[in-house]
């Protein structure tokens, strides 16, 4: 849970429902970019996806079995 973020149940459960769904031409699923090298980002970003990743890793293997997500850091860049 995010620390300046109220935790809402609904919003979680929608959130685990969409991350499930196949990408295709007409939507996009875009997870963080952060799978295969933490190293790319900035020096202030790393140590955060990498506790990220070690606490939530389980959870990402569990709900994403999509063949292909896109990036979200398409429009946040680190």
């Amino acid at each position: 849970h995010i620390p300046y973020q109220n935790h809402d149940l609904e919003l979680a459960n929608q959130l685990k429902h969409i991350v499930g769904f196949e990408s295709d031409e007409k939507l996009v699923v875009c997870l963080p970019d952060a799978f295969d090298d933490r190293f790319v980002f900035t020096w202030w970003a790393t140590p955060f996806w990498k506790e990220h990743m070690n606490v939530y890793m389980d959870f990402y293997k569990e709900l994403c079995k999509g063949s292909w997500y896109g990036s979200t850091f398409i429009s946040r860049p680190y």
